[in-house]
């Protein structure tokens, strides 16, 4: 797993879906690969770092074999990592202290699945998108 980088999320979460299909729609150099929290895969992951009590209200974003990252984080380092340059600026938001960023944070992986209750239409991914997704 040297050198990947991987977005784990909820799979049940239609927000988390739509984020994802975000990420591969900027990720145009294909640096990511996804996994959901709920597989076989990712539940591995967690259980490998101790993080077996995650109840999927969070993103991880494992980052060249190494290093791991969770909530606000995780998402400041994905931004910086693959979106473009007008979208670096977000990254910031790193200055601000973790504990006050994931504030703002949890209010939105509480309330994710009301956020984008029903999707009427699921995209079918194409074959070089589905080899990105782990297990």
């Amino acid at each position: 797993m040297a050198n990947r980088k991987i977005v784990f999320f909820d799979g049940d979460c239609n927000f988390c879906n739509a984020t994802i299909q975000f990420l591969i729609r900027k990720d145009t150099e294909k640096q990511l690969s996804f996994s959901s929290l709920q597989s076989e895969f990712g539940q591995d992951f967690l259980n490998r770092r101790s993080l077996q009590n995650t109840n999927f209200d969070t993103v991880i974003y494992f980052k060249e074999g190494f290093a791991f990252y969770t909530k606000s984080d995780a998402a400041l380092h994905i931004a910086k990592d693959i979106l473009p340059f007008g979208w670096l600026l977000y990254y910031a938001f790193v200055w601000i202290p973790a504990s006050f960023r994931n504030i703002f944070y949890d209010v939105i992986a509480r309330y994710r699945k009301s956020i984008l209750k029903d999707k009427s239409a699921c995209e079918i991914p194409t074959e070089e998108t589905r080899k990105r997704f782990i297990n």
